[in-house]
């Protein structure tokens, strides 16, 4: 892949909806992308790898994680996974995986680097349309609009059932990120098991990077341990805590509802020798048949940090808009 952008360009047809513009162009050696723009920040879609590739203020760094070395899937072996970064949607649970597919890894390569067909709408909206999945019989198909006076982001998430298959579903949203100062994970009050702050807790050693915020508000999570790891609760966000900004997530929370991973705000830190971290939000369980769907918004937000910011501080913010963010 070749770094940076190389080309943008905006046709008539093509330009202010609603104050956001959409360019097309090449990013980071991804042809085809689509950019919207509304003067404030910058998000990126690659369809050809069926993700979002981009999400930054205006002149700042790219926080999303993308792979600089180059992958040319045709020579990826059975059990290697063409990791280009980014942000994308998984249709069930990891330990499913062996039982619908025939092997634990790697993810389903044809919602996971396949082309997607990309639509554009009105109002500077665009839609995603996955290929379809052999072994689970769904598509994804993800509509995704930027606000035309903020950083929000909605990412409206569909799993479609085209062919009949036995297993349940899930929306999982993976998005990998620039590895932040730390990060944090919901706690919501009206959650299933309240006495236990993190359900799930995937890696060695992992309580000491682990630590309360405010009266149970939410977990900080230490990304920087010697080895991967991952942490998850019951709840309604995630953030990336930078310097200077804060990457967050927000989506729905049902406490009455399955939730196949036993969490449903999920934080992942990869080794040290390739350091990312991963934004993860999961939808309740779902058994979709032919012709059913089942769906799942995601919204996206970047908010400005000052020194004083700290992690109660920056919580405290997340809730506010949190509670109104994902409707």
């Amino acid at each position: 892949m070749l770094l940076g952008v190389l080309t943008w360009t905006t046709g008539k047809e093509e330009s202010a909806l609603a104050d956001v513009k959409i360019e097309q162009g090449t990013f980071y050696g991804f042809p085809d992308c689509v950019r919207l723009n509304n003067g404030k920040v910058v998000l990126t879609i690659a369809p050809n790898v069926g993700r979002i590739v981009g999400y930054h203020r205006v002149g700042e760094k790219n926080l999303i994680w993308l792979n600089p070395e180059p992958i040319v899937p045709e020579k990826l072996k059975a059990t290697e996974w063409a990791n280009y970064g980014g942000d994308k949607v998984w249709p069930t649970a990891q330990f499913l995986w062996p039982q619908a597919m025939g092997r634990a890894w790697p993810p389903d390569r044809a919602l996971d680097g396949k082309s997607f067909t990309l639509r554009r709408l009105k109002s500077g909206k665009v839609k995603l349309i996955g290929p379809v999945s052999r072994h689970l019989g769904v598509r994804v198909i993800r509509q995704i609009s930027l606000s035309p006076d903020s950083t929000r982001v909605v990412i409206d998430n569909t799993l479609e059932r085209k062919e009949a298959v036995d297993f349940p579903v899930h929306i999982w949203t993976v998005t990998q990120c620039l590895q932040p100062k730390y990060a944090l994970l919901d706690l919501a009050p009206d959650r299933a098991e309240p006495k236990r702050r993190a359900l799930k807790m995937d890696g060695k050693g992992l309580t000491k990077f682990i630590q309360d915020v405010g009266d149970e508000q939410a977990v900080r999570f230490d990304p920087y341990m010697p080895t991967h790891g991952k942490v998850g609760t019951y709840g309604r966000w995630v953030a990336g805590v930078y310097e200077k900004r804060c990457f967050v997530q927000t989506c729905r929370y049902d406490p009455k509802a399955c939730y196949l991973d036993r969490a449903n705000c999920e934080i992942y830190t990869n080794k040290p020798s390739q350091r990312y971290l991963e934004l993860e939000l999961l939808s309740p369980a779902a058994a979709i048949r032919p012709g059913e769907k089942t769906s799942f918004r995601v919204t996206w937000h970047i908010l400005p940090l000052t020194k004083t910011d700290d992690p109660e501080k920056i919580v405290n913010r997340i809730r506010l808009i949190s509670s109104s963010s994902d409707r």
